[in-house]
């Protein structure tokens, strides 16, 4: 199921969340009658089935509910049978879902859940959960604020940064005292060849000196006793 493209002025909000963690926990806040992404990806292999489903809602939970890449609409609640599609952006595993037109009564907590062939287990697992709340939010520029992210997804993604920044500080000390031994190694080659090349040199030249007796004459030699 998709949405044909309209020319009003609602707009889609994405929000893409990179975290070590297999489940993010994202929140989101949109004004009324805008579209929204409630993002989610597979892990590796085929899907088998795929849930969103929002816990306050009255039985049957499913927002949205594919099975083998066939929606199953009867299994979706009645106030989002035709406002939610999958998205269709080309991206393998990409199990985002498009909520459209939504409102106030929308607000409230989705989970993403996911079943892959590959999985040990066919039970569909939880990968994501948006937060999601609908009310008028201001147009300026200066009130606005981005989704946040939940404090234990902030605490791992700087746990990820100093890990990364540690393992770079260290790696650059390597490589300045590897540079250092190399310059040092280098210094110490040169002074011990510049050593034996002048003493090579200082040899040979007292090799080459030669002395000549000059002639001495009797005549310039006094002779002790001769008056």
């Amino acid at each position: 199921m998709a949405f044909s493209s309209s020319s009003s002025s609602l707009w889609t909000v994405y929000v893409v969340v990179v975290s070590r963690c297999c489940c993010a926990d994202l929140q989101v806040m949109i004004n009324p009658g805008q579209d929204v992404a409630l993002p989610c990806f597979s892990p590796p292999g085929n899907v088998n089935v795929l849930e969103w489903v929002k816990q306050d809602l009255e039985s049957p939970l499913y927002v949205f509910f594919l099975r083998r890449n066939l929606v199953v609409e009867s299994f979706l609640h009645p106030s989002f049978r035709t406002r939610t599609a999958l998205s269709d952006d080309g991206i393998h595993g990409n199990m985002t879902v498009i909520l459209r037109n939504v409102t106030i009564k929308d607000t409230g907590t989705y989970e993403c859940r996911v079943s892959v062939d590959t999985a040990k287990s066919r039970k569909p697992a939880l990968q994501n959960i948006v937060h999601l709340k609908v009310e008028e939010v201001s147009e300026d520029p200066d009130s606005f604020k981005p989704p946040l992210v939940n404090t234990q997804t902030r605490q791992d993604l700087f746990d990820v940064l100093s890990v990364a920044v540690g393992v770079g500080v260290f790696l650059l000390f390597i490589i300045i005292i590897l540079s250092s031994l190399c310059w040092y190694r280098r210094r110490t080659i040169s002074q011990r060849l510049h050593t034996e090349n002048t003493k090579r040199h200082d040899t040979g030249t007292i090799r080459n000196v030669s002395f000549t007796p000059e002639r001495v004459s009797s005549e310039s030699v006094p002779i002790i006793g001769s008056q």
